[in-house]
């Protein structure tokens, strides 16, 4: 590792080192910049283990968690993200992780490298008829997905840190658009019916909001699903599982394109 971190780093990192220990809070004193070999040695000396340190560093490498908003608790988080330790080194770990989101779910690889990946929604004929395909057996339900990014930390200790996340922000924004439609159109007609029968309908009204709230809602269960099929990746790729591949020629017949030869 041998890098440096800054103040607010080194808190974080012992925060989380005592986490992992299970040893409350370090009282370490936090200087202003402080060599990672540093670091350890200092915990040490408070009964920090040097493995939690480690881990604690390798989160570090992490990319931010995706700030959390109001709207989340209705439609479901924009970004979902996922935490998990894998076996292997990052390197190892992040080459699994695009074999599956590449052929596994046909996601368009769009950088790989520095221990961070993105991967985009695939375009065109091919790619729709491809997820339908996947989706028509069970699989490949990220392909859906805008974008997906992952970032890892090693720990030294032969396993890797990972952060998966996973930009739902299109379907949360459909989910939100549906429920205010919903929720608008029962209440005038409520309002509408109670205007030529009786005012007492009007009580109705908030029953219109109500169903606009479970419409909405329904994003945040779809937030929990890709959190789930992104779990499944990880598991696959800890016990070292490949994914079934689909080839792209097959799915270009499927659609009538004949695969171009390079003469």
């Amino acid at each position: 590792m041998g890098q440096s971190l800054d103040r607010d780093a080194v808190g974080r990192v012992l925060r989380r080192a005592s986490e992992l220990a299970d040893d409350g809070l370090s009282t370490l004193p936090l200087p202003g910049v402080v060599d990672e070999q540093a670091l350890v040695e200092a915990a040490a000396e408070v009964g920090i283990p040097a493995a939690a340190v480690h881990r604690a560093l390798a989160v570090e490498q992490l990319d931010p968690l995706p700030r959390a908003r109001p709207a989340d608790r209705l439609v479901g988080a924009a970004v979902v993200a996922v935490d998990a330790e894998l076996t292997g080194s990052a390197p190892d770990v992040l080459a699994r992780l695009d074999a599956w989101f590449v052929e596994g779910h046909h996601l368009h690889r769009h950088r790989v490298r520095g221990g961070r990946g993105e991967w985009t929604m695939r375009t065109g004929l091919v790619g729709r008829t491809i997820r339908k395909v996947r989706v028509a057996t069970g699989e490949g339900r990220l392909g859906r997905m805008r974008h997906v990014w992952v970032s890892t930390g090693d720990t030294g200790s032969g396993t890797t840190v990972v952060r998966v996340e996973v930009d739902r922000k299109h379907d949360r924004r459909v989910s939100a658009a549906a429920g205010t439609t919903v929720a608008v159109v029962a209440t005038v007609g409520t309002v509408a019916l109670a205007a030529v029968t009786a005012p007492v309908l009007l009580v109705a009204a908030p029953l219109g909001l109500a169903a606009g709230v479970r419409v909405a809602g329904g994003g945040r269960g779809r937030a929990t699903a890709v959190a789930g099929e992104v779990d499944r990746v990880l598991d696959a790729v800890d016990d070292e599982i490949s994914p079934t591949r689909l080839r792209t020629d097959v799915a270009r017949r499927m659609v009538g394109r004949p695969r171009r030869s390079i003469a």
